[in-house]
């Protein structure tokens, strides 16, 4: 088997299981906080942590380099951390426009969303939970799997830096099955994916997500038990919102802050991998060659048809949240 075939099929299994553990967990009958926390943590820690984990050891895709060096698990340069802090609080804030303009295509083509109560914080211990299973779980988990084995199921091919960057986030965006947020997704996976590229790393990736996750879900504490964070979040929406120009500079401006934050930050970590292969071989030479060894690379049959596959698993559910939402 090729590494290109070995790392699709950890990627294919890791997706075939969440589709099924999502068919499951739709016909459990549990409160949508018990639910959301018992799926999150079977999903995220199961099937796109333990999973990948158990079959990279198994058929050794990289038998010299462990799993976490192989997916990028490397910590980055101080600034490169506090810089995506930022981005993620940034893209919390992009993503609250897109999310509206998502919406409303949506519902103007006569889609109906499904009525959920949602998360109930009924206490302290609710918000941590939440932080917990749909913040630092997904950031942590969905990274190693969407942009770790993914990303290196796609290098072994001989894909491009941007054939990677849209096929990961194409593959974000439909992984979550639901229409309402495929757009979304897919904008922060462009986002997360350049940055996965660019520096080899899915340090930076993992803290926009968390970042993003997790102002979510302080929003929503917030707004239930009155905390002052809801009138951050209130000023902020309000001045995005005040009139279509407004929105349209948070949404253009928003983007082109965090395009020139993921600059910087694959620009630092460049210089760092340069200065580090420079100690290590005395010469500067390019990521894919240093990191894998070889140079050239192609696809085989195999590895395209497993993405396929996973293509048209996860573009098949998210066609059917839509088709659903359109039949109500």
């Amino acid at each position: 088997m090729t590494k290109s075939f070995k790392w699709s099929a950890i990627y294919l299994a890791s997706l075939t299981a969440l589709v099924v553990a999502r068919l499951i967990f739709g016909f459990i009958n549990l409160s949508d906080n018990l639910s959301g926390w018992l799926f999150s943590t079977v999903m995220q820690c199961g099937f796109m942590g333990l999973m990948p984990f158990v079959m990279y050891a198994a058929i050794k895709p990289k038998p010299t380099v462990k799993f976490s060096r192989a997916v990028g698990l490397g910590m980055p340069d101080i600034v490169v951390i506090l810089l995506s802090v930022v981005a993620g609080a940034l893209m919390f804030l992009v993503n609250i426009v897109v999310s509206s303009l998502s919406n409303a295509v949506w519902t103007a083509v006569g889609y109906t969303s499904v009525n959920s109560s949602g998360v109930i914080y009924s206490g302290v211990e609710v918000f941590v939970l939440e932080a917990v299973t749909g913040s630092l779980m997904p950031a942590v988990f969905e990274e190693i799997t969407h942009r770790g084995v993914l990303r290196e199921a796609l290098d072994e091919m001989g894909v491009g830096s941007f054939g990677k960057v849209m096929i990961m986030a194409l593959f974000f965006g439909l992984g979550h099955q639901n229409i309402t947020q495929f757009i979304p997704t897919f904008v922060v996976g462009i986002v997360i994916s350049a940055l996965a590229v660019g520096t080899g790393s899915l340090i930076p990736g993992m803290i926009i997500h968390f970042m993003n996750n997790f102002l979510i879900t302080l929003t929503n504490f917030s707004l239930q038990w009155g905390l002052p964070f809801q009138y951050v979040y209130a000023l902020l929406t309000n001045l995005m919102f005040t009139s279509n120009l407004t929105l349209a500079l948070s949404l253009v401006g928003g983007l082109a802050v965090i395009g020139a934050l993921v600059y910087e930050i694959n620009r630092i970590e460049r210089y760092r991998k340069r200065a580090r292969e420079r100690r290590e071989s005395g010469y500067p030479c390019n990521y894919d060659v240093c990191a894998n060894g070889e140079g050239a690379k192609r696809a085989d049959l195999g590895s395209v048809l497993m993405l396929v596959i996973g293509l048209l698993v996860t573009a098949g559910g998210t066609v059917f949240t839509l088709v659903w939402g359109l039949a109500r």
